[in-house]
């Protein structure tokens, strides 16, 4: 159960870093759509666990 925390928190901050790197224009939009649709899978089979 802590693992699964863990996972989870990372996920938050990968997140938010991405929303970041976007702001800045790090990124671009389908870029961000992309990576952000992996962050959403993996939190989806995370709390399926």
């Amino acid at each position: 159960m802590v693992q699964s925390q863990l996972r989870r928190d990372v996920l938050v901050v990968q997140s938010a870093e991405l929303s970041r790197m976007y702001a800045a224009g790090e990124v671009g939009e389908d870029a961000r759509r992309r990576l952000q649709r992996c962050l959403d899978r993996q939190d989806l089979r995370f709390t399926e666990e």
